[in-house]
């Protein structure tokens, strides 16, 4: 999986499986895959092995106040091999 900043405020970038996002939306304690995380990317490039199942790929911008880019644009790339 590849993704790239091309504008706005990198922040951060995880990936979780669907028992997790509805935790991470109900504010409560989560689980996410270590090996696909990365703070404040402009670039990422990960890759690891995972079971079959749904994934979610979270982009979560923290930027505050005026620095803040009011949208940002990532390019995705993911690649699933058997």
């Amino acid at each position: 999986m590849t993704a790239e900043v091309t504008k706005g405020n990198p922040d951060e970038l995880f990936v979780v499986d669907a028992a997790n996002l509805q935790r991470l939306k109900d504010k409560t304690e989560y689980q996410h895959f270590k090996e696909f995380e990365a703070t404040e990317p402009r670039t990422y490039q990960r890759s690891t092995r995972l079971n079959q199942g749904t994934y979610y790929l979270v982009l979560r911008d923290r930027t505050l106040g005026i620095l803040s880019s009011p949208s940002s644009d990532v390019k995705v790339m993911a690649r699933l091999e058997p």
